[in-house]
């Protein structure tokens, strides 16, 4: 973002993987959803750093070998700096860069994993980065987001055709390939009264339907994150978690 803000280590699982697949064996997990790092994999434009190819191919190895179901996210949030001084996803090119990223990934992985996120919450993506612009590139506006949504959607579309064809390929069976959604539960306020029926309507259609409506036929299975449920009172919303 442009005021210089770093996100610091988080949770620093590209060292503590490990620790972490031990924790989720000792609870009886049977299923593992991590992410991979696409500026770790290409952090120049057409060069792929093998180190990080074969550290994520570890990882998958791993958990195959413990028994666990593997869901790889492609894409969470954050894009190479190549790719963000390009424009980001109001860049078309940036459609063009995923697909050719997804296309290797899936070449390198496809028999290591069971599930397929292309994108994580893209309308979570979207509103915090052009609608609030509290996360890069931090630059509001509904033409950048509009922009923005069409070149996601497009990019899942394409995604989801690559992994097909070449895992069907590699594997001789159907990949799974889905987005992971975080839906809403909206609801009226007041039950009786039309303009908030109406607003509840619009809302849950933007929020939790209109990117699959420009992406149909492109899901095997949807991710559902489900955190809220808001009660709408005309165009105010009371947050019941």
């Amino acid at each position: 973002i442009e005021d210089g803000a770093k996100s610091g280590k988080a949770a620093d699982s590209w060292h503590l993987w490990k620790k972490d697949l031990a924790l989720a064996k000792d609870i009886n997990m049977n299923a593992q959803r991590f992410s991979i790092e696409w500026s770790r994999i290409e952090p120049e434009e057409g060069k792929w750093d093998e180190e990080a190819i074969e550290h994520y191919r570890n990882m998958l190895q791993a958990h195959r070998d413990a028994g666990m179901a593997t869901m790889l996210t492609i894409h969470h949030f954050t894009l190479p700096q190549w790719v963000a001084l390009r424009g980001g996803w109001e860049h078309r090119d940036t459609v063009k860069f995923f697909v050719r990223f997804v296309k290797k990934v899936t070449l390198e992985y496809a028999p290591l994993v069971d599930f397929w996120i292309t994108l994580n919450e893209p309308v979570i993506y979207l509103t915090q980065a052009y609608l609030y612009g509290v996360w890069p590139p931090g630059k509001k506006g509904i033409v950048r987001l509009l922009r923005a949504f069409f070149h996601l959607a497009k990019a899942h579309r394409l995604a989801y055709r690559a992994i097909h064809e070449i895992s069907r390929k590699q594997t001789k069976k159907e990949p799974q390939v889905g987005i992971a959604q975080n839906v809403i539960s909206y609801s009226p306020y007041r039950r009786h009264k039309v303009g908030d029926l109406i607003f509840v309507a619009v809302v849950d259609w933007l929020w939790n339907h209109a990117f699959f409506s420009f992406t149909r036929r492109a899901h095997d299975f949807i991710g559902v994150n489900y955190y809220f449920h808001y009660r709408v009172t005309g165009a105010n919303m009371i947050n019941v978690q």
